[in-house]
């Protein structure tokens, strides 16, 4: 089904169970902390079977859940030894998890998604924008719920600290234009057809800035 118009891109850590949320994998390394109760606090990664074991709960299941979900099994888990737990869940390093920056960067690639990495960071690891670069109309493309969701961010803004960053989320694509984007249809075909890793055939919708766009011929 396609996206709700208006719907932007999440936090791959704003705990909504909505489509778009990350669903953890094997591998995964998480952060769990406990509010109040610090000897449960730890770090742990997802095993081969999909779960892993912390203090007092064994054999906890995690692969395929969001971390909105791994949060409430583990706070329902926990309330049968403390009163009132308040767990918080944050993703620390994702398996095989990458995001592609692309356009006016020194180092256009594929990058590893580690840690809370978010566009601005993204860009500088990938060496930082050339001088051609119009950093003020680039753009963040990311599949929602099977549609390819694209929305123009201002890295000029977010690197002065003028507007909020925004968390990536895993095969996210960054792109940083040389100049004006003149036809967003271009845009789609350079980069969505032919980089963006989701399975693309015939024609398809996605929404920019809120708005559903067909590329339907």
């Amino acid at each position: 089904a396609p996206a709700v118009a208006g719907q932007e891109p999440s936090s791959p850590r704003e705990g909504k169970s909505s489509a778009g949320a990350y669903v953890l994998e094997r591998g995964d390394t998480l952060e769990i902390r406990v509010f109040n109760v610090s000897q449960l606090d730890q770090t742990v990664t997802i095993g081969p079977d999909g779960r892993f074991s912390i203090i007092l709960l064994d054999e906890v299941e995690a692969a395929g859940l969001t971390t909105a979900k791994l949060d409430e099994m583990i706070t329902a888990r926990y309330a049968a030894f403390y009163r009132d737990p308040r767990v918080t869940i944050n993703v620390k390093a994702y398996v095989n998890q990458k995001v592609y920056i692309a356009g006016e960067v020194v180092q256009p690639g594929l990058f590893p998604l580690v840690g809370e990495m978010t566009a601005a960071r993204a860009v500088i690891q990938a060496g930082g924008l050339k001088a051609s670069a119009k950093a003020g109309g680039a753009v963040l493309v990311r599949n929602q719920g099977g549609v390819p969701t694209v929305r123009r961010i201002d890295l000029d803004h977010m690197m002065r600290g003028k507007e909020p960053d925004i968390s990536l989320m895993p095969f996210d694509v960054v792109y940083v234009p040389r100049s004006k984007i003149a036809r967003i249809d271009d845009f789609v075909n350079q980069y969505i057809k032919q980089v963006v890793p989701f399975t693309l055939t015939g024609s398809f919708s996605y929404l920019l800035n809120g708005q559903l766009v067909s590329t339907a011929r």
